[in-house]
C-alpha cells in the first residue's frame, strides 16, 4: 500500500521533470532515500552471505509508474527506466532479461548486464558492493528493439501486441555462479 502511494507521489514528481536525464536521477535518488528509510528495499536481516534483490520498478513510457509497466514506442520516444535495490557482501553479476513469463531460459532476452567487483561497478567508480541502486535508461523503438545501452532486436520475442512480457533482474555471486536471486515485473509491449 505505502508503495503505492509512494509510487503515484513519485510519478506526480516525474512528470513535472521534463529532461529525461533528470527524470532518471530523480527516481534513483528518491529510491534510494525510501531505501534508507527503510519504506523500502531488502528486508531488515538480509543474510550477510547472499544477494538481496528488492524493489524492481519499470516505468511505463508515459512516465508513469503502474503495474503493469505499460511500453509504447509511439510515447515520449519510447523512453522508460528500470529501477531496483540491490545488496550483497561481495563482487556479483547482474542481468536484466526481458521474458515471456517469470523463468529465465535459452528463450529470453538479455537487456542489460552489470557487473560489480570491488569498490567500483560499470555505473561508476568507487560505489559500494554492499548497497546498489542500479537505474538503467532504456527506449522501447518503433523499429522493434529495446536499447538499455546495448540495442537488441525483439522483432521475434514479439509474436503478437500487446504482448504480455516480465522484466526479470537475476543477480549472481561471481566466486558462487549458483547462488543466484530473481526478482521480477510485468510489462505490457505494445
Amino acid at each position: 500500500m505505502h508503495r503505492l502511494i509512494l509510487a503515484k507521489h513519485l510519478t506526480a514528481i516525474i512528470n513535472l521533470i521534463g529532461n529525461r536525464r533528470k527524470r532518471a536521477l530523480v527516481v534513483s535518488v528518491a529510491l534510494s532515500h525510501l531505501t534508507a528509510c527503510n519504506v523500502v528495499g531488502p528486508a531488515n536481516n538480509p543474510s550477510p552471505t547472499d544477494v538481496q534483490l528488492s524493489s524492481l520498478v519499470v516505468s511505463s513510457t508515459d512516465g508513469t509508474f503502474q503495474t503493469p509497466a505499460v511500453l509504447d514506442s509511439t510515447q515520449r520516444g519510447g523512453a522508460f527506466v528500470i529501477n531496483w535495490q540491490q545488496y550483497s557482501p561481495s563482487p556479483y553479476t547482474t542481468f536484466v532479461y526481458l521474458s515471456s513469463d517469470n523463468v529465465v531460459d535459452q528463450k529470453d532476452l538479455r537487456l542489460y548486464l552489470l557487473e560489480v567487483s570491488g569498490q567500483s561497478t560499470s555505473l561508476g567508480p568507487n560505489v559500494p558492493v554492499a548497497n546498489f541502486s542500479p537505474s538503467i535508461n532504456c527506449t522501447y523503438q518503433s523499429d522493434n528493439s529495446i536499447n538499455c545501452g546495448t540495442k537488441v532486436n525483439i522483432q521475434t520475442f514479439l509474436d503478437q501486441l500487446p504482448k504480455s512480457a516480465t522484466v526479470i533482474v537475476e543477480s549472481c555471486l561471481t566466486e558462487e555462479t549458483q547462488r543466484c536471486k530473481q526478482i521480477s515485473y510485468p510489462i505490457v509491449l505494445q
